[in-house]
């Protein structure tokens, strides 16, 4: 008896053992998608090529809704079997889609939100005045919210449930986040760049500067070039990281457990950033080149994602079978910044010039601001054309900036331009040129694609400063040069009244590379010379007699006073 009982206990436990083995198993699961790559996996949704109208992912379940004419269909697929299931097939003469855990159905007259089992939750009519209103979960019921007013609708009569605080008034609404007891709206003013948590039950809001949000699974996040901050609304605490990538393009991104998960579109490429620490993980991506990667979602270590829009495609990244590219943000940060502070010291030690970058950027500028760019690769992108300028001179030159009180030529490379005064002042700036307190100085935006060009404008610019200052009497005899019957607007904003630019079909009526030339004799020169100085040969000067005669005045004058520089190439572009 007691052999016999031994023998069916052990086979319980053996059969315990395989049940739970298979539980396992199971839980784990093994994907069922197309397998792309080892770790790259894709869902085809639409596999009737039917028109799919919005899926929601939940843990490891794909809920998709798929539309034929009027008719629908509501599935769920589980991503480690091979067949969806079926929720509920129904007909409705709006357009319907599926918004998370419900269905919303439009059309001109009204807006309906429907269960999964198409039970319907709420109705609000539409009328002209109603443009795209936004309809809220809230608590056990919706609000609809439009021109700063939230919406109940009771026994099919709708009335105003609140209006939300005046200093809301030029904000719209991004998005929302549903807690069990409450909602808060994402809002945001497009001309201040803040957005605004607002509290639905507190009527309270909640100020955040920031132009990027996101929402998360508690509640939002927000970022820019230095900072992120995440709104943890279903903890109520808030916390701030150092943005350690100094970059802010992004076109989606994820959050779980203070790790982001994010679609670089400059480098192709999903990232892993974990915010407590600087280690960041990249997965190059080559189904991605040509489409946009949206709808990141994450349960467990499966990564989903959509391409395009509306294709039927969902993609998988199994986290748990994939090789990073990992990457330790702060070594390589000193890397660069070293790499950087080696270029300048160089630029310093050849040529006598000053560049500042970054925080020695961060100054009052008269007459204009500029934003400091903290991008390690435009810096040094910067910085090597600079240097293929800077080649055509001599160390003699750029010495002949430091003279009596005045200390050198400084060149400060920084974010975007913008006058103080658009009266006087060109909107767009790309670069500035000015002598402050004894400095010579040239401001450049690393974002213009023409630096080189940039570089040589303000240049000339800043030799007709330093010859001024030194009682020379320059380029006296340029206006012999210009047609007789023209004078200069000498302003930016004046309307021009001539045209002698290279759009003339006749060569001979030429003598201006553009109308920007008709401003100022200084700008007329700086636009020649910008022409001659970025480029080695063939400068489309040599295409223009008229102006190639100023080019060669130029180049005499310039010679007169810095002899030394028949030594370089500077002018090698008009031979």
């Amino acid at each position: 008896m007691k052999r016999n009982l031994a023998l069916l206990l052990s086979m319980i436990a053996l059969f315990l053992c395989l049940y739970f083995l298979s539980f396992s198993v199971e839980k784990e699961g093994i994907l069922k998608g197309n397998k792309i790559e080892n770790f790259l996996y894709v869902y085809k949704l639409n596999e009737r090529e039917e028109e799919l109208s919005g899926y929601y992912i939940k843990d490891k379940e794909i809920y998709y809704l798929l539309k034929k004419e009027n008719s629908y269909q509501l599935y769920k697929r589980d991503i480690n079997k091979e067949k969806s299931s079926k929720i509920k097939s129904f007909s409705n003469n709006s357009d319907c889609t599926l918004v998370n855990d419900y269905i919303e159905c439009t059309n001109e007259d009204k807006k309906e939100i429907y269960s999964y089992e198409y039970e319907k939750l709420y109705e609000t009519s539409l009328n002209n005045s109603d443009n795209y209103p936004k309809i809220i979960k809230y608590k056990d019921t919706f609000l609809k919210y439009i021109d700063n007013k939230l919406y109940l609708n009771q026994k099919d009569k709708e009335k105003l449930f609140r209006s939300l605080p005046e200093e809301l008034n030029e904000t719209f609404i991004e998005d929302y986040y549903t807690s069990k007891n409450n909602s808060y709206l994402l809002l945001f003013n497009i001309d201040k760049n803040i957005h605004y948590i607002y509290d639905i039950s507190k009527n309270e809001y909640k100020e955040i500067i920031s132009k990027n949000s996101y929402k998360y699974e508690n509640g939002f996040y927000f970022y820019d070039k230095n900072t992120y901050k995440v709104i943890n609304l279903k903890e109520n605490k808030e916390q701030e990281f150092s943005n350690y990538l100094e970059t802010e393009y992004y076109f989606t991104s994820y959050l779980k457990d203070n790790t982001l998960y994010y679609f670089n579109i400059v480098d192709n490429e999903i990232s892993i950033l974990d915010l407590n620490k600087s280690i960041l993980k990249k997965i190059s991506l080559d189904i991605t080149k040509d489409n946009n990667l949206s709808n990141i979602s994450l349960y467990k270590d499966y990564l989903y994602f959509e391409i395009g829009e509306n294709t039927g495609n969902i993609y998988l990244i199994d986290l748990k079978n994939i090789k990073y590219e990992e990457i330790n943000i702060a070594e390589e940060k000193q890397k660069e910044e070293e790499k950087l502070t080696n270029a300048i010291n160089r630029l310093k030690s050849n040529y006598n010039i000053n560049i500042h970058i970054k925080k020695e950027t961060d100054i009052k500028y008269p007459d204009f601001n500029a934003e400091v760019e903290t991008n390690n690769l435009k810096i040094e992108k910067g910085l090597t054309e600079i240097e293929g300028i800077l080649q055509k001179y001599n160390k003699d030159f750029f010495d002949s900036f430091y003279f009596e009180k005045y200390e050198g030529l400084h060149i400060y490379l920084t974010s975007k331009l913008t006058p103080s005064n658009l009266e006087n002042q060109i909107s767009n700036p790309a670069a500035y040129s000015l002598l402050n307190n004894y400095k010579f100085m040239i401001v450049i935006d690393l974002n213009q694609p023409n630096i080189s060009e940039l570089l040589c404008h303000e240049l000339i610019h800043n030799t007709e400063f330093a010859l001024n200052k030194k009682s020379k009497d320059i380029f006296n005899e340029w206006n012999k040069y210009n047609p007789k019957d023209f004078s200069y607007n000498n302003s930016y904003t004046k309307e021009y009244i001539y045209n002698y630019t290279i759009n003339e079909e006749n060569k001979e009526n030429i003598y201006f590379i553009d109308k920007y030339s008709h401003t100022y004799s200084t700008e007329d020169r700086a636009r020649i010379f910008e022409n001659i100085c970025s480029c080695n040969e063939n400068s489309i000067i040599k295409n223009y007699p008229n102006i190639y005669k100023k080019a060669l005045y130029l180049e005499e004058e310039i010679y007169t006073y810095y002899p030394s520089l028949k030594e370089t190439n500077l002018f090698s572009s008009l031979k």
